[in-house]
């Protein structure tokens, strides 16, 4: 039996761009989905995400060692990588590929077509579809938990700024209030009295002071007139 021609160029670069992209969504998917349960606390507390993370580790070392061998096959049309690795790579393959790596012969299907396509759809597609869903939840769900947990951070960190402005206490409000003019303190306690307000009066204002020195020199140049006048 002669050995199978290499696909043509246009067939082979349309079949090896699909198997390559399919290689690539595997292995990147199933590393989001690790890399999401490593880092995400929450899933890591959870018993029911270990399974999907020994899912994904088998999936990944099937995107790595299996698929890309297989699909290299697939484009030659035979095997080109010697015996250690043929066997290398059936060993850890599930399906193996014995009937078109060493058995150079016709495989007949003995049991009904209907049968083998129900089989096969219910083995292998219809599980990669579900396996594609939960995927894709999961990284829905670990991206919204991520972006959540970013705001949190955002949010404390500007609180934290807040809160880091200093606040007189009260004993530098003491200090202040003895360290005052008694005519500010004389002004403060007026003023305190008639003011109902919340505002701050313990403030000493230079016009507040130059309005006292104004009424004090006013009092003391009436009482020099009035002794000039009585004398």
């Amino acid at each position: 039996m002669a050995e199978p021609e290499p696909l043509g160029l246009w067939p082979g670069l349309a079949i090896g761009s699909l198997l390559f992209v399919l290689i690539l969504l595997c292995v990147l998917g199933n590393l989001l989905v690790i890399l999401a349960i490593l880092i995400e606390r929450d899933l890591r507390s959870r018993p029911q995400y270990y399974l999907i993370f020994s899912l994904a580790v088998a999936d990944l070392m099937v995107g790595l060692l299996i698929t890309p061998l297989g699909a290299w096959t697939t484009l030659r049309q035979k095997w080109e990588m010697g015996v250690t690795v043929c066997d290398f790579w059936i060993s850890v393959d599930d399906k193996g590929f014995v009937s078109r790596v060493e058995n150079q012969k016709i495989c007949l299907i003995s049991q009904d077509i209907a049968y083998q396509v129900f089989s096969t759809s219910t083995a292998f597609y219809i599980p990669l579809c579900a396996i594609i869903i939960i995927y894709y939840k999961i990284m829905r769900a670990a991206k919204k938990r991520f972006r959540r947990e970013r705001d949190r951070r955002t949010l404390n960190r500007g609180v934290v700024d807040d809160s880091s402005v200093p606040l007189k206490t009260s004993k530098q409000m003491d200090f202040e209030e003895q360290n005052s003019s008694p005519t500010t303190q004389k002004y403060t306690a007026t003023s305190g009295e008639k003011n109902n307000n919340n505002y701050p009066t313990n403030c000493s204002s230079p016009i507040l002071n130059k309005q006292q020195n104004g009424r004090q020199f006013s009092e003391s140049n009436n009482k020099v007139n009035f002794r000039s006048i009585s004398e």
